[in-house]
């Protein structure tokens, strides 16, 4: 009788490298928790990122502003000219 790769999954049958590597990092993850913090009970940390920093740069003197026909729009605003 042949063994086909449905059958790995069968009790006792042997584990492919992948299946191994995924439960090694399942057990690592329970012990020393999540690979973004520290500590398991440390809130999640973001560093600045780059691009989010220069959108936003971007988007600061922008003003939402709205018709009376209920259109919005946006509108330039310097800083200067109040």
């Amino acid at each position: 009788m042949r063994h086909h790769a449905e059958n790995q999954h069968e009790p006792g049958a042997p584990e492919t490298r992948v299946s191994t590597f995924m439960r090694v990092m399942g057990r690592l993850r329970d012990v020393y928790g999540p690979a973004n913090r520290r500590i398991a009970q440390e809130e999640l940390r973001h560093r600045p990122n780059p691009e989010d920093l220069r959108a936003q740069h971007e988007v600061d003197g922008i003003e939402v502003e709205v018709d009376s026909e209920g259109h919005r729009y946006g509108v330039r605003r310097d800083g200067a000219s109040g």
